[in-house]
């Protein structure tokens, strides 16, 4: 005997199955003239569960920063703007955050116990979009301003976005992995993924008021106290100093473990780079460090 389903049944069954899996994961980065960096990220996993995490990156220290899992329906998954406010309606959240997305503009305001900060970028350019082992980034620029408090502050912000229809591995071997986005008030904003052991994570953007340039060959030498980025295609060369960093351990997808730096950059670019290494990490000279291929 078979049982006949309602329609609308067949189609709400068929709506679940056609849902993304995977994970998506949406970065403001937001850096002022004067060397002030506030980067703020989303994550959301199709599985239910989210984490939000954000820094301030004021006068070469990272002032305030936070981090919080919590859990999100599945259709929230795509949406960065619903799963903020669900994390800023939860008993307890280490800041409130609201996201307002439309146009080619950005608001992203954040309330912590200690600082109230609003990014505010009128319109940002599209600088395309990228593919390598972890899925597909699109990225956008632009000038924005940084309110904290009755101050305004000018600048660069870029916005890295999965799309909603094209979910990301949830996390990926990355090897000895660095993600940087650094600007200069003139020269403009600089994006850059890198890694040592796999090339086809390898892009960089150059964006400025006139022009967007691109490139695959990127060279990264890292020391204790200095990091230096070479982009020969585009003719850059910067030499950052690393004034203050954030450090936690974690797991890669095989089992070993590795090491997550959030660092806090200075110099004729000021920025932030994002790095994962195999723990224990390899020891550093004090004044070069080694040199990533």
């Amino acid at each position: 005997m078979r049982l006949a389903l309602p329609f609308g049944v067949l189609l709400l069954a068929g709506a679940a199955c056609s849902r993304p899996q995977g994970m998506w994961r949406d970065q403001y980065v937001f850096i002022a003239d004067d060397g002030t960096v506030v980067p703020v990220g989303v994550l959301r996993w199709s599985s239910g569960r989210a984490e939000a995490k954000g820094w301030l990156g004021e006068q070469g220290t990272w002032r305030t920063n936070f981090y919080r899992r919590f859990p999100i329906s599945h259709a929230g998954g795509p949406d960065a703007a619903r799963a903020l406010s669900i994390l800023s309606r939860s008993r307890g959240a280490p800041a409130r955050i609201s996201l307002d997305r439309q146009g080619a503009g950005a608001e992203l305001r954040l309330r912590t116990p200690t600082e109230l900060l609003t990014l505010n970028a009128d319109a940002l350019a599209p600088l395309g979009e990228t593919v390598d082992p972890e899925g597909t980034s699109v990225y956008l620029g632009g000038r924005a301003r940084l309110r904290i408090g009755s101050q305004t502050k000018d600048g660069w912000m870029l916005v890295e976005e999965t799309p909603p229809d094209r979910p990301r591995e949830a996390f990926t071997g990355y090897g000895d992995f660095v993600f940087l986005v650094v600007a200069h008030p003139e020269r403009g904003l600089v994006v850059a993924k890198h890694s040592a052991d796999r090339a086809d994570f390898d892009h960089a953007l150059l964006h400025g008021d006139d022009s967007d340039e691109r490139s695959s060959d990127i060279r990264v030498s890292r020391g204790h106290t200095s990091f230096q980025i070479a982009l020969p295609e585009l003719s850059l060369s910067t030499r950052l100093e690393i004034r203050d960093r954030e450090r936690t351990e974690g797991t890669a997808p095989d089992g070993t473990p590795v090491t997550y730096e959030a660092l806090l950059l200075g110099g004729d670019f000021a920025g932030v780079a994002f790095t994962i290494r195999p723990t224990p990490p390899t020891t550093l000279d004090p004044s070069e460090g080694e040199t990533l291929r």
